[in-house]
């Protein structure tokens, strides 16, 4: 457990999670998401980013066989250059 912080304001939020899937035909699928937050407006060369509009937002998907093999593996994001 952390000690109590210090007054402070939040600035960045990157939420990342992952699941694991049984698939029927024996195999396993792990999932992976990670999106990123700012809690102030900010420009990037692309646009302007409004507070809780996710700037990263990828995902990445691996299936492992029974001996941890990755058979197949994908990713799906957007992101932009900041």
């Amino acid at each position: 457990m952390l000690t109590k912080p210090q007054p402070r304001s939040l600035l960045h939020t990157r939420d990342v999670s992952f699941q694991g899937n049984a698939r029927e035909d024996g195999l396993w699928d792990i999932e992976g998401h990670l999106r990123d937050f700012k809690t102030n407006p900010f420009q990037t060369t692309a646009k302007i980013w409004e507070p809780g509009e996710a700037f990263h937002d990828m995902w990445v998907r691996v299936t492992l066989n029974q001996v941890y093999y990755a058979n197949h593996g994908g990713g799906h994001g957007w992101s932009t250059s900041c």
